[in-house]
């Protein structure tokens, strides 16, 4: 997304407490770090680590493993959204649980991006003496941490979105994210609309294209678009699986496609398929009226020219939403505080991030009083908590039911939000018009 505002040269004082110490592991065992976790293992936890929290010190630390090195910008933006939450927190006055106060502060490892190191770094964080832990990023390191947070009974606030996250049985983790399933939810229903309306030009046949790579990830998003589709009587044809998005591949997805004339392609390519595939939709002059991708989101795809015109993106948040809660006050409050702070506008990275300690806050604020059994309790019944991220509501799982994702269309160079449909800023423009009309 491209910059809401343009604060320059303003400074502010932000204190994001976090500490800096030798890791010192020693001997140890992280053989069940990706294991699933059995009924009776959840219920006779590890009892040896240090109890939560002195109460002479007043403060809450939440452990956090995170790829300080080789994640990225992405890693280091989720550590942004999670200093900006913390500090937020801290200057509203911190939390309230029963009649104490405390503040908060957040306590770091570095996983190099390494499933066995974050297996240890989590243990060690646990052993050290944090409170409450928060999710690194990724679906695949956080199923590593979150195995180990449930062998200790430890709360675990994560904004990862694969969906089998939550099919192991796990009873101490909470994802704040829409999980993939959700991911073309709403492309399905603005067809089902359109076509409702009869809308949809009769010159397509009744068939939606696919291509996606051959991953599970792409898979779990394709589960409940098969499903939506078999009830409106529409074919996922072509439907390709691929390793990667080839010319070759790519080229054969578009003869077909050219030939089936479907209602819209739905592309799941991963941040390096995307741009392949819409430029070879435009130098083929290949027309669909539909055109929704995963992994598109900012102005990487926004400055690419005409071509990429009318694409729909699904996202976990944008800036445009209307979101409330109690810390920012508002999504603008959100994004003023985090470019105040970084000089640059938030990423959906970010505002995961935030949102994950926002909610741990809040639970921790109903739970009156700080046990991890109280806190645990708290955060499953969390049920219709408005955050400038959007709602949040646990089921048995820890997985959001509430949270859906927002699509954007690319309209005029620029991103605008076109569903959900009770709350877009910019009509869907649809179908997309012609190459020669554009």
């Amino acid at each position: 997304m491209k910059q809401i505002f343009s604060i320059k040269n303003i400074k502010i004082d932000i204190f994001v407490l976090s500490l800096s110490f030798g890791l010192g592991l020693g001997s140890i065992d992280y053989s069940f770090a990706s294991q699933p976790v059995s009924q009776k293992k959840i219920e006779s936890c590890v009892h040896r680590l240090p109890a939560a929290n002195k109460d002479k010190d007043q403060y809450l630390t939440l452990g956090i493993v995170i790829s300080l090195t080789k994640g990225g910008f992405t890693a280091l933006e989720k550590k942004r959204g999670y200093d900006i939450a913390v500090a937020q927190i801290n200057r509203v006055g911190g939390v309230v649980a029963g009649n104490k106060r405390y503040l908060l502060k957040a306590k770091y490892l570095d996983d190099a991006k390494n499933k066995i190191r974050a297996a240890k770094m989590a243990r060690s964080l646990i052993n050290s003496g944090v409170d409450y832990m928060i999710g690194p990023y990724g679906s695949t390191l956080t199923n590593v941490v979150a195995s180990v947070t449930e062998k200790f009974c430890m709360p675990l606030v994560h904004s990862a979105a694969k969906t089998t996250l939550f099919k192991q049985g796990r009873k101490y983790q909470f994802g704040v994210s829409a999980t993939f399933d959700k991911y073309f939810v709403g492309v399905m229903e603005i067809i089902k609309i359109f076509d409702q309306r009869r809308q949809i030009t009769r010159k397509s046949s009744k068939n939606i294209a696919a291509i996606i790579l051959n991953n599970d990830a792409a898979k779990e998003v394709m589960i409940p678009v098969l499903k939506m589709a078999k009830k409106q009587n529409i074919k996922i044809y072509p439907y390709y699986k691929v390793r990667r998005f080839s010319k070759d591949v790519i080229k054969s997805f578009l003869e077909k496609v050219k030939r089936t004339k479907p209602y819209g392609i739905l592309a799941f390519g991963g941040r390096g398929g995307i741009r392949p595939l819409v430029n070879a939709i435009s130098a083929t002059g290949t027309h669909v009226p539909l055109l929704a991708v995963t992994h598109c989101g900012g102005s990487a795809i926004e400055d690419r020219g005409s071509h990429y015109e009318y694409i729909l993106c699904p996202t976990q948040w944008t800036g445009a939403s209307k979101n409330t809660d109690n810390y920012f006050g508002s999504n603008v409050g959100f994004q003023i505080e985090y470019e105040l702070a970084y000089g640059l506008s938030p990423s959906y990275w970010a505002a995961s991030g935030a949102a994950s300690i926002l909610v741990l806050a809040d639970a921790i604020k109903r739970a009156g009083g700080i046990s991890r059994q109280k806190v645990r309790t708290a955060l499953l019944q969390t049920q219709g908590l408005k955050t400038f991220f959007g709602e949040v509501r646990f089921d048995a799982t820890g997985r959001n039911i509430a949270k859906n994702m927002n699509l954007l269309q690319l309209q005029h160079g620029r991103f605008r939000l076109v569903w959900p449909h009770k709350s877009p800023t910019q009509k869907i423009i649809y179908p997309a018009p012609q190459w020669k009309n554009r």
